[in-house]
């Protein structure tokens, strides 16, 4: 039983982690500088079980590892019974990981049937951090875990839902992340009215029995380790052991934009440079009205706000604040080696964009995703951007295309260029473009078919349909994307991979590249599995 909580900075992050245990177990031995192999790591040592909860390597990727009780009952309960190794064995085996999807590839090499369920957080400067969920039969990948992450074996979901309440109070409605003295404050609180339920929690049968923080940046590798209660050992010394920097290898986005100016986008604009007859024969009030529907001034205020953030973990920072979450199903993604397209559906937005782009993150070195490019003027989103003014520019626009394909970096595509809308009951894209099927073919890339399921609230169907009925030809409801992105109708997304399609199998999808277009678009909603938000459309009417 733990609870963690972390926040990000430019060059690294912070991580705090109260250790919740039974009363009966060893007092745990505190951290050690070891080495496996070719890297050294710090870790405390449970005596009992042999292993360790928590670990950050010189690389300055840290792993932690929860109990998991699972919901639903039955749940790893064959798991529970058989099971040979304590799960503190399995951060032990990991803590010399290089990176996040070296994780992946020792979780499927550990044979997790030894194992009781469990939560593993990972988490690695620069870039989106990770939680994997072993239930004792499935292992699932979630990309955007938002802190706090806490268990108890005790009346669990309402301790966790006490807790990450406090945490929303302590953080407030600010946009930056809290602060590193404001998470420890946190962590110490004790909740007298229900102690098992306090983030330092006291049971008569098992209590928080120390205190974690590991500071990783340009300064090195931190952990600092606090036994004993936390809400008691604010002025005791702490146990601490240190690794010099490393000289790790940049990437792309690894560093905040050079400047962020405080009005990014400006509608009136907007208007003059994309159609300068409109905008001059818009009223001055019709300006105010847009500014409005677009949230001018919040969206503004957001990206100033996250000025110092590092790009890559700029779609996880907003997606956070947000409140919006991501599973993973399907296969492995390809090794980067193979330069994949991931071409997906289009349900959301912006949301699902960022939320693929920040998984993708997480696995790849370097991601690029072609884009309208008044998008590409966020800066924290130019270094994975392949800016394309279709209407204006299509000969620079094609240059950008092939340029894009023909490098290393993977790729992301919304071949259907517009958000999805419900077609004869059934929320889907239009017709695919066939773009990234030519590029494919062209550069001699693999294709996996993406499928993301989630939806828009019922106001942006509800004037979808009536504008079709009304024969307006104005795509209205596109005026609400920025609302509904900032108020999203699914906080809990779920994405999952089709397995790759070779250019020669492509070739194989039909006999033009719009007839393998329109086959690949089948391939995606054939991924498609039972979720909440596929409601009908007779049910997103008021």
């Amino acid at each position: 039983m733990c609870t963690i909580s972390w926040t990000t900075r430019t060059d690294g992050y912070d991580l705090l982690c109260n250790r919740d245990e039974s009363l009966k177990r060893a007092e745990a031995e505190p951290p050690t500088l070891r080495q496996r192999e070719r890297f050294r790591f710090i870790a405390p040592r449970d005596p009992d079980g042999g292993g360790t909860w928590i670990s950050v390597n010189e690389q300055g990727l840290a792993l932690c590892l929860l109990n998991h009780y699972p919901e639903i009952p039955g749940d790893g309960a064959d798991t529970a019974a058989t099971a040979s190794l304590s799960r503190g064995r399995i951060i032990e085996e990991l803590a010399t990981s290089g990176s996040l999807s070296a994780i992946r590839d020792a979780l499927d090499s550990l044979g997790l049937q030894r194992f009781r369920p469990f939560l593993l957080l990972a988490l690695d400067a620069g870039a989106s951090p990770l939680l994997w969920r072993w239930d004792g039969s499935r292992l699932n990948e979630e990309s955007l875990p938002h802190p706090p992450i806490t268990t108890s074996a005790v009346d669990g979901a309402h301790v966790a839902r006490l807790r990450t309440r406090s945490f929303q109070r302590m953080r407030g409605d600010r946009v930056e992340p809290p602060t590193v003295d404001a998470l420890y404050r946190w962590h110490r609180t004790p909740n007298p009215q229900q102690p098992h339920a306090g983030v330092a929690m006291q049971r008569s049968d098992a209590a928080s029995v120390s205190l974690t923080h590991i500071h990783v940046g340009s300064a090195g590798v931190e952990m600092r380790y606090f036994p004993g209660h936390p809400a008691v050992t604010a002025d005791t010394p702490s146990v601490t052991q240190q690794l010099p920097p490393t000289a790790g290898t940049r990437l792309p986005g690894d560093r905040p934009p050079r400047a962020v100016e405080p009005e990014t986008f400006d509608v009136r604009a907007l208007f003059h440079e994309k159609n300068p007859d409109m905008a001059r024969r818009l009223p001055q009030p019709a300006f105010a009205l847009l500014e409005r529907l677009a949230h001018q001034h919040e969206i503004n205020r957001g990206i100033h706000a996250l000025r110092d953030t590092p790009c890559r973990q700029f779609p996880a920072r907003v997606l956070e604040y947000l409140g919006v979450g991501c599973q993973l199903h399907g296969t492995r993604p390809p090794a980067p080696s193979r330069r994949p397209i991931f071409t997906a559906n289009h349900p959301l937005g912006a949301v699902d964009g960022l939320a693929i782009l920040a998984w993708l993150l997480a696995h790849y070195a370097d991601v690029r995703a072609p884009v309208n490019d008044v998008l590409a003027r966020v800066p924290h989103l130019a270094a994975f951007a392949a800016p394309i003014d279709k209407f204006h520019r299509q000969r620079e626009a094609s240059r950008v295309l092939h340029e894009t394909f023909a490098g290393d970096a993977a790729v992301l595509v919304f071949p259907a260029g517009a958000t999805s809308r419900y077609r004869n009951g059934q929320l889907r894209d239009g017709p695919w473009e066939k773009m990234p099927v030519r590029m494919a073919l062209a550069h001699d890339r693999p294709i996996v078919p993406v499928f993301i399921d989630g939806r828009l609230s019922w106001r942006f169907y509800a004037l979808a349909r009536a504008r079709r009925l009304l024969g307006v030809r104005l795509n209205l409801e596109m005026l609400l994307l920025v609302g509904e992105m900032l108020h999203p109708a699914t906080p809990q997304l779920a994405i999952t991979l089709g397995q790759p399609i070779p250019p020669r199998h492509l070739q194989e999808l039909g006999d033009t590249d719009r007839d393998r277009a329109a086959h690949l678009r089948g391939l995606c909603y054939g991924l498609a599995q039972p979720h909440a938000s596929a409601a009908p459309e007779e049910a997103l009417t008021p």
